[in-house]
């Protein structure tokens, strides 16, 4: 959940953009948000397990296990709060398109066999993120044009 809504919208600035040949500052700054909020996420893990238990956390199921209900809960964040303000029917269902074909790769990610997924079982939280990075930014690429 934690990073459900910052890309949902993401991908509704990423849209907004298109839609208006805008800036792509918003989606820059939607990424920097996304990745700070990662990294405190992640040191505050770490501070609330104490230095004798850092090798407790593993930190890289935590990330994998946020990617992955990132990829539930987007839906929820997207339909119920942004969709109502794009105006065009034919933009509302590539958006749609958007958020369900990016919340089912972000679910097999995290949820998917090891077969299914770009990660293996010893995925680092620094490949993880960089898959989840991927994924994302695919995304925008797509709603953008870019090839």
């Amino acid at each position: 959940q934690l990073l459900s809504f910052p890309l949902a919208c993401l991908l509704f600035h990423a849209y907004s953009t298109q839609q208006q040949d805008g800036s792509s500052q918003a989606i820059h700054n939607m990424e920097t948000f996304m990745d700070s909020l990662l990294d405190a996420y992640c040191d505050r893990m770490m501070v609330q397990a104490g230095p004798r238990h850092h090798h407790d956390i593993d930190m890289a199921t935590i990330v994998r296990n946020i990617v992955g209900w990132c990829g539930c809960n987007i839906q929820f964040s997207s339909f119920h709060f942004l969709l109502p303000h794009i105006e065009s029917e034919e933009a509302k269902a590539s958006f749609k398109d958007s958020i369900y074909l990016l919340g089912i790769k972000l679910m097999r990610l995290s949820f998917g066999s090891i077969t299914d997924s770009d990660l293996s079982a010893t995925a680092t939280v620094e490949e993880i993120r960089n898959q989840f990075r991927g994924l994302w930014r695919e995304e925008v690429d797509h709603i953008m044009g870019v090839h």
